[in-house]
């Protein structure tokens, strides 16, 4: 019993320094509890297994007038408890070690250590063993890969603190095991997801930000495209380390933006405006920005997300187009290239799980070539427009269109007003069953819209004008925005193919378009 009290004393102070390296195996990062005398008494993560054993002492009669059994505390760890002896022999291993390796006790203890590692850290252990002994570095952490029973490697870091005898002479090694592979891979997956969205954020045409809701805009985060957009490194404006966003628009449309954006939040709207900044060079640059508040569960606003685009060459020179920047002349839609970059937005935040599933649908007017035909290019053009405005004032809040092209039209929205559940992550197939069910729900009435005869339309060619459509559900993992609108549109030309007025849905996995 003294060589075992020798190791519980060992690694009381062992486990302490672990914590103090950075986190030991111990629920809670215990610290350790000192008794009167200053002496490491116990540890406070093992407080609850003290507190049930002296229970169970009670209920069974016992006295609880000394301390608990070290070998009992050891042996109620959940994390592996292993010591060795001077030779680097196992002399103890606690039962978790079995539960993390699959190797029983009775096959380990006697072993060298070392032969349960990974050959290529054999070296590195017997280094730190070495050192251990002579009591350098104690309760370093040395990062080793120890084979589990079906031949894998398991990462464990190892602490260790030397054993005394009673006549001071070192005699073996007491310390800790703490499994490191679980972490290793959720780090690696995680690390996979930042190179993927750093790559979406790099493709996307403009900025996308994260700010606080203060007069200043203080941006929290902003992409790489700030540099291009405003002359300024990101890192100038985040935290208003050189600059505040707000130093960057115009005065004159400093309260619009301010005012607008407060209105949209108040009623948690997603917002849209226009408004001049003046970038590093003193450039006037007219900007595009959508955005959306980020809201607790409590309904506390934490910040405001958004994206922000140059639309300077799509403004021209007079005050007409200047109040309509993201409109085209002909449509009153959005234009093609502020569409394109709220898709890439739309889907980021999609894949980051703060916005529902991107709904992108794709529509053809098929009477336009009649019409076209019949009537003239200047006619038909008059007709299409009619029918653009129709569909824009069909939108509900958060939903744009643009005009992709002759009869052709991209509608884009993330809401679909409560018709189906927020899925948390990607959606199972019968969830994805239930947002396209409620998707095409959200984009019938828009269709039917177009279908209605304008003022002193002709029956037959209203008739033909009805919308061939085909609708594509964003996915996590979709092969891209361009891939996104392609399947969209093939959709749209299989509906046409049947015929005026059908609707085809689109599939948007990987490798589907």
């Amino acid at each position: 019993m003294n060589q075992l009290a020798g190791a519980w004393a060992a690694l009381a102070l062992a486990l302490p320094m672990a914590w103090m390296a950075g986190g030991g195996p111990l629920p809670g990062r215990a610290l350790p509890l000192l008794g009167a005398a200053g002496l490491v008494a116990g540890l406070g993560g093992l407080a609850g297994w003290a507190v049930r054993a002296l229970a169970a002492r009670r209920a069974s009669g016992q006295q609880a007038a000394g301390p608990l059994p070290a070998a009992a505390l050891l042996e109620a760890l959940p994390g592996p408890v292993l010591g060795l002896d001077a030779e680097g022999r196992v002399t103890h291993l606690n039962p978790a070690w079995e539960a993390l390796s699959g190797r029983p006790l009775a096959e380990v203890l006697g072993r060298p250590w070392r032969e349960l590692l990974h050959p290529e850290d054999r070296p590195a252990f017997e280094a730190a063993f070495a050192a251990r002994l002579r009591g350098e570095r104690p309760g370093a952490a040395v990062e080793l890969r120890c084979l589990t029973a079906d031949g894998q490697a398991l990462s464990l870091a190892w602490r260790a603190q030397p054993v005394r005898a009673a006549d001071g002479r070192v005699s073996g090694l007491a310390g800790t095991l703490e499994e490191l592979s679980t972490r290793k891979r959720l780090d690696a997956r995680l690390q996979s997801h930042r190179g993927y969205v750093d790559t979406l954020l790099a493709n996307v045409p403009g900025v996308v930000y994260r700010a606080r809701n203060d007069r200043h805009y203080t941006m929290e985060f902003i992409s790489a495209g700030c540099l291009e957009l405003t002359g300024y490194e990101p890192h100038e404006l985040i935290e208003n380390r050189r600059l505040a966003y707000d130093d960057l628009i115009h005065p004159e449309d400093l309260e619009f933006v301010w005012t607008h954006i407060q209105a949209h939040l108040a009623r948690r709207e997603v917002f849209q405006l226009a408004y001049r900044i003046r970038d590093a060079a003193g450039r006037l640059l007219w900007v595009w920005e959508q955005g959306r508040g980020v809201f607790s569960a409590r309904g506390e606003l934490l910040a405001i997300e958004g994206f922000i685009t140059d639309v300077s060459e799509r403004r021209g020179a007079e005050e007409k187009a200047r109040r309509r920047l993201w409109f085209e002349a002909r449509t009153g839609l959005i234009s093609r290239p502020i569409f394109d970059g709220l898709l890439s937005w739309s889907l980021q935040q999609q894949d980051s799980g703060r916005a529902d599933p991107v709904i992108l649908l794709v529509l053809e007017l098929a009477g336009h070539p009649a019409c076209v035909a019949r009537r003239g290019h200047e006619a038909a053009e008059a007709w299409l427009t009619e029918r653009a405005r129709r569909l824009a004032a069909a939108l509900g809040p958060g939903a744009v269109a643009c005009r992709l092209g002759a009869a052709q039209f991209a509608v884009l929205a993330q809401d679909v007003g409560g018709r189906a559940p927020s899925p948390a992550g990607a959606p199972d197939a019968t969830d994805r069953s239930a947002w396209q069910r409620a998707a095409q729900a959200l984009v019938r009435p828009w269709l039917a819209r177009l279908e209605r005869p304008g003022p002193g339309g002709e029956s037959g060619e209203d008739e033909a004008s009805a919308p061939a459509a085909g609708l594509v559900l964003g996915h996590p993992g979709h092969p891209g925005p361009e891939a996104l609108l392609a399947a969209a549109q093939a959709a749209c030309q299989r509906a046409l193919a049947r015929g005026p007025g059908q609707l085809e849905v689109a599939e948007a996995g990987p490798g589907a378009c």
